[in-house]
């Protein structure tokens, strides 16, 4: 491949590098863009917030304990709590950092140096060991550095533009985007494993077209017997055939019985109070009736709302993570994962290497500045990044 030649003067390039870094990316188009993403990025916030407030607020505290299931509540909120706060913070950081914009002091080495570059012209394929100049923002960047058109700045090793994050996905951001995608991932699965019984209960209610939505048995049992009351009905049944009666009838309150439940027909005494002896000792059974509950409607409409945004969130993110997380263990940028003219030139050997680019080794840097381990005379350009 051949070289480009240098800029002419080093005073030239040092008054031009900034001056072409807006103007081919002010268009009206770009604009339309820029809204998009800025509404798109308020969409996912508003579901994040919306999707740990549910679950937390409607789901734990009122959806479960109408269910009767009382017990599952610290469990599930340890379980999804725990990668929603993570991923919650990996968001945060994924929006807010320096994606990895092309340093000032790399600007100055250039402008020392800069003759001595090997600088290519840009090409849509694996480039290493060489700057390229970039047409948008003319400035000469390392290898891996690309423009991004909503950023109007080039970013160190880009990946690509999030609009979820309304922020490039480079060099110094790489790592919390990807535990954004793992994170959140998980926190996604966990609540929709966890709310899928009681939302399809919710939702067949509300395609039957229930007036309301009920949860709970109907019956609980005792050990003992039911002292006092009239008999509104004794027969022959069995418990089954008992409960099924029981609630038919407008005065039930109970019923109980002398042996065990063998699902043969047993002698059932029906009572319209419930006034419970308990007797643990006893050969008595009792079973309270009691109408079942459910949660009210705007509980019911906040939790199907959540169904929608958990099912939505999985939807979006296993697709995203089956989509990065290959190139993450081969080292690999989505602008570079269709580059076929080498193998690619910063693998390094194992798979265990390459998330160290991302994630750092023990006790190193989260970014692995060997990605750039070009020299130039003697001197190693990514001591200037």
């Amino acid at each position: 491949m051949s070289k480009v030649a240098a800029s002419p003067a080093r005073e030239t390039w040092q008054d031009t590098r900034y001056t072409n870094e807006a103007s081919p990316d002010t268009s009206g188009s770009l604009d339309v863009a820029h809204l998009i993403i800025i509404l798109t990025k308020s969409f996912a916030v508003i579901l994040f917030v919306y999707g740990g407030y549910a679950y937390n607020a409607i789901f734990l505290s009122r959806i479960l304990l109408e269910a009767g299931k009382e017990s599952l509540v610290l469990p599930f909120a340890v379980m999804f709590n725990l990668f929603y706060i993570l991923g919650l913070l990996s968001y945060v950081a994924a929006a807010m950092a320096d994606p990895g914009f092309v340093p000032e002091r790399w600007l100055s080495f250039v402008g020392q140096v800069e003759k001595q570059l090997p600088v290519a012209n840009p090409r849509p394929e694996w480039q290493p060991s060489k700057a390229t100049r970039c047409k948008k923002c003319n400035i000469i960047r390392p290898e891996r550095a690309h423009h991004c058109h909503f950023c109007r700045r080039c970013i160190l090793r880009m990946d690509h533009h999030c609009p979820w994050i309304n922020n490039c996905v480079g060099m110094y951001n790489h790592k919390y985007f990807t535990l954004l995608g793992i994170y959140a991932g998980l926190a996604s699965f966990i609540a929709l494993s966890t709310i899928l019984p009681d939302l399809l209960t919710c939702l067949s209610s509300v395609l039957r077209m229930d007036s309301d939505v009920m949860y709970g048995p109907a019956f609980t049992k005792h050990a003992g017997y039911l002292q006092s009351g009239n008999n509104v009905l004794e027969a022959m049944m069995t418990i089954h055939e008992a409960k099924e009666k029981c609630a038919e009838m407008k005065t039930c309150k109970g019923f109980c019985y002398i042996g065990e439940d063998s699902g043969l027909p047993l002698k059932i005494y029906f009572k319209d109070k419930w006034q419970f002896w308990s007797d643990d000792d006893s050969h008595w059974t009792s079973y309270r009736y009691a109408e079942a509950t459910g949660p009210d409607d705007a509980y019911v409409f906040q939790f199907l709302l959540l169904g929608c945004v958990v099912i939505a969130a999985n939807a979006l993110l296993v697709p995203l993570n089956c989509s990065h997380l290959p190139n993450l263990l081969d080292n690999v940028t989505m602008i570079e994962s269709n580059y076929d003219n080498m193998p690619n030139p910063f693998d390094q050997g194992s798979r265990v290497a390459n998330m160290a680019q991302i994630f750092g080794s023990p006790g190193k840097s989260a970014v692995d500045v060997r990605v750039l381990g070009m020299f130039v005379n003697g001197t190693r350009w990514h001591e200037h990044l």
